[in-house]
């Protein structure tokens, strides 16, 4: 292989890599307004395969008070545990409680994990920062229902995501208990949903720096090929002359 060929295979990669990250950071800008949404970056290493890969920044996005009872976010570290129709396990940071048919609880099809089961004489639903679920019966009588599951993993951006929930992998490790609090830094808030943890300054400027590191990139295949084709037809020249 040419140095011209090394070269050129180099600034390939170069270039791979800043499309990739063109295109983390032009989703993060979209997903600006999307309530829940996890910013995502690109991490370069020699012990991935590829030798970059994408990784979910966890950090907690704004609470944005809805005034929804059904509105449940988490704040701080961690995850509302839900098990899907087929029983696997899929955590999310933001519940829209529902009640299936069963008088079960549920978030946008998911059941709540452990199950919670709300009486037909329940006249409303009170859920504390800790996560205990009450039933209000009415002449201020309460009935305690059970408790969110919060938990959280050893290397959460490890976490696989369908675009709507996140699931374990071998990576991510296993879940691990979460305890709940304002105190102690993660708490479950009634009433709201966790915002997009997207910071746009910092996007705008990851977005300026990938946009020149691609122009130098291109300016630098041009020129090389520049030079290849040059030195190819003094090569031919010479050869002409013989």
């Amino acid at each position: 292989m040419s140095s011209y060929s090394k070269i050129l295979g180099e600034l390939a990669r170069n270039a791979q890599a800043g499309f990739v990250q063109l295109a983390s950071v032009t989703q993060n800008i979209n997903g600006l307004t999307q309530d829940g949404y996890k910013a995502k970056r690109v991490v370069f290493s020699d012990l991935f395969p590829s030798g970059l890969k994408e990784q979910i920044d966890f950090s907690p996005g704004t609470l944005k008070l809805s005034k929804d009872p059904n509105d449940v976010a988490l704040y701080g570290r961690g995850f509302f545990k839900l098990s899907s129709k087929e029983g696997k396990s899929v955590y999310k940071t933001n519940l829209k409680l529902a009640l299936n048919k069963d008088r079960f609880l549920t978030s946008e099809g998911y059941l709540i994990d452990p199950p919670i089961k709300v009486p037909l004489k329940a006249k409303e639903l009170k859920i504390s920062e800790e996560g205990k679920v009450e039933a209000l019966l009415g002449k201020g009588k309460k009935l305690f229902l059970g408790k969110l599951s919060v938990v959280n993993f050893s290397s959460p951006q490890e976490l696989s995501f369908d675009g709507f929930v996140y699931q374990e992998s071998k990576e991510s490790g296993q879940p691990i208990s979460v305890d709940l609090g304002k105190l102690l830094g993660t708490f479950v808030k009634q009433g709201a949903l966790q915002g997009s943890n997207t910071q746009l300054p910092i996007q705008v400027q990851n977005f300026n720096e990938v946009k020149n590191r691609l122009s130098i990139v291109a300016q630098m295949i041009q020129t090389l090929n520049t030079l290849q084709r040059e030195e190819f037809n003094t090569q031919r020249q010479v050869l002409q002359g013989i």
